[in-house]
């Protein structure tokens, strides 16, 4: 009875032991298990993060070189790499759009008509100077916004895609006063003051800003020859230039150009602005005239 007892308690502990060491080779699989889980997630993870750099890469390439619509600000997430925004004239060509802005004009001044010569207006307190004006009594639908006119070593020419405000006059030499402030012929002036086209000027972006003249705009193939409709000036419609040829000012009507215009009448203004040759685009995005590839560039921040 007594050998039965001690057999009992040895075969107990032996169990016991034995349970012990099954609970402990348990809990080492399960804590190896769970290491190869947390491992193999782990692994999982920066596969999945080199995938998206990898793809983020290829999208930032896509924009960079083959500028495509994008924004370069969402593909910042590549493992702390912060893609760095190229310069606007690197990427952009002429003809593109620019979210540019001009801001909103301060004051309401309605389309000039005969009794109020040497004026501007067409537009609201309020309206954004972005948008085009009708001259002619007509509903604009002209696009709104800024298009590349040219790019060179000293900045981009933005050229207002529609027309910005109206202007009428009676005699060319003090138009072309009030158009540009010069007076070459030394006619007497008095009473008229020259426009001052700094309102577009935005100071985060540009320089300087002033009326489309007939150098600016001659020289660029996309505009003339004279009879087929340019990116920049629509056919049915009549636009004033800042210059003179042979002593007579200058304008665009039904896509030609002109000199000599008819007095009395109502044109549109082009105004163009100079950006700075350090503004930085982060990346472009299709524009909304439906033009085929042609894309509006967004502006960095600065």
């Amino acid at each position: 009875m007594k050998l039965n007892n001690k057999g009992f308690a040895i075969s107990t502990i032996l169990y016991g032991i034995l349970s012990l060491i099954i609970i402990i080779l348990m809990l080492i699989f399960a804590n190896m298990k769970a290491s190869k889980d947390m491992t193999q997630d782990f692994v999982d993870g920066i596969e999945e993060n080199l995938n998206n750099c990898i793809n983020e890469e290829v999208l930032l390439e896509n924009c960079y070189f083959n500028t495509a619509d994008c924004d370069f600000r969402q593909y910042n997430t590549c493992i702390g790499i912060t893609p760095t925004s190229p310069l606007l004239s690197s990427v952009a060509k002429v003809g593109d759009y620019v979210d540019y802005d001009a801001g909103n004009w301060t004051t309401t001044a309605m389309v000039p008509s005969n009794g109020n010569l040497y004026s501007f207006g067409g537009y609201k307190s309020g309206d954004s100077r972005n948008n085009s004006v009708s001259c002619d009594g007509s509903v604009s639908n002209d696009e709104g916004g800024w298009r590349i006119l040219s790019i060179e070593d000293d900045g981009i020419a933005l050229i207002h895609a529609g027309i910005s405000e109206c202007f009428i006059f009676a005699n060319e030499a003090k138009a072309l006063y009030v158009l540009t402030g010069s007076n070459p012929s030394g006619i007497n002036v008095s009473g008229l003051t020259p426009r001052n086209y700094n309102e577009y000027v935005n100071n985060k972006y540009a320089t300087k800003a002033m009326i489309a003249t007939k150098a600016m705009v001659e020289g660029n193939s996309t505009i003339f020859p004279r009879e087929s409709e340019s990116i920049f000036f629509r056919k049915d419609k009549r636009y004033v230039l800042g210059d003179t040829y042979n002593g007579h000012l200058t304008y665009i009507d039904e896509g030609i150009l002109n000199y000599a215009p008819a007095t009395d009448t109502v044109f549109g203004i082009k105004p163009i602005v100079i950006l700075k040759n350090t503004v930085k685009t982060i990346g472009a995005m299709p524009n909304t005239s439906g033009e085929e590839n042609n894309k509006t560039w967004l502006l960095e921040n600065n």
